[in-house]
This record gives structure tokens, sequence and C-alpha cells, in this order.
């Protein structure tokens, strides 16, 4: 368990995706297609935030679980879970991931990468359920992911979830 408290936002949506592209974070099309949602940005003021990443079976499941699951875990434990601009927001001050193996989806989580604990915009099967940040020789990466309802996250795999 890693606790990280960091100063985001001071940027409307539009500032936002000018410093992603300025500070070479790069995006997937999901990713694109979760930021063209976001009428309503949230963080135009700045603000400090605490955040806490944890592993899936730090939360209690030691065999994996589903995003539900995984959600109601990291709630159980105190935690919240983000509104999907902090994981934009969170690409551009994050500096602790170390680069990522496999640039082929494997219908996993990619090694070393973090899945942003984050509210659903949309809930359908097609559409992204929230962003993972990773390092693909040393670019940044904040990608857009998918799953359904039974997509089993391994124990391995690390989530970020708001400390209220």
């Amino acid at each position: 368990m890693k606790i990280i408290q960091l100063t985001i936002g001071g940027m409307d949506k539009k500032q936002l995706t000018a410093t992603l592209e300025e500070k070479q974070v790069s995006l997937n099309p999901p990713g694109h297609q979760l930021l063209e949602q976001l009428d309503d940005f949230k963080f135009w003021h700045e603000q400090t935030i605490r955040l806490v990443e944890v592993t899936v079976a730090e939360l209690g499941l030691s065999q994996g679980g589903t995003l539900l699951e995984v959600f109601t875990s990291g709630i159980k434990k105190g935690f919240a879970l983000c509104e999907v601009e902090i994981a934009a927001l969170l690409s551009l001050e994050y500096n602790y991931l170390e680069d990522s193996t496999g640039l082929i989806s494997t219908g996993k989580a990619p090694t070393n990468s973090v899945t942003i604990a984050s509210k659903i915009l949309i809930d359908t099967d097609d559409f992204p359920k929230g962003f993972y940040m990773r390092k693909i020789d040393n670019v940044c990466w904040l990608r857009g992911y998918t799953c359904d309802h039974l997509h089993v996250f391994a124990p391995e795999d690390r989530f970020m979830f708001l400390i209220n």
C-alpha cells in the first residue's frame, strides 16, 4: 500500500488537453473517448488530494475480483472512487511508474500499470470504464480500458483510490 498526496487541478478541460500534449502523455482511442465525455470538468480550482495505491489482494481479494468487487472492497476499507478527471490530472503529476512490458492487450492489466478506481460514466461493455496509467519506453500513457462485469482482475493488479 502506497499513500500519495498531490496537488492537482487549476485548469479547465481545454487546458488539460493542451497540458497532456505538452507533457507528452499519450492517450489511446478509448482514453480520448473518455475525455470527450467530461463536459462538466470539476477541477478548475487547484486542490490537494490524497490517494492510496493498493493491489487487489491488499483489498482482501486474494483470488482476484471483478471491477465491482474491487470497488466494493476499496469502499469497505474506507476509500472512495475518484472522479474520472482525477486520472487525467494524476497522469500529469504521478512519476512513480516503472516501464511496462507487453505492448499488446492480453485481456489483463499490463505489468506495472495502475488503474484509477473511478466512477463509471456509461455502464456498457463497449464504453471505457475508466483510465489506467502505464509507461512504455519511458513514455507515459493514460489509457482508457473496457471490460465486462465478469472480467476478473488479478490479485497483483494495482488500483488507485481517493482517501476521503
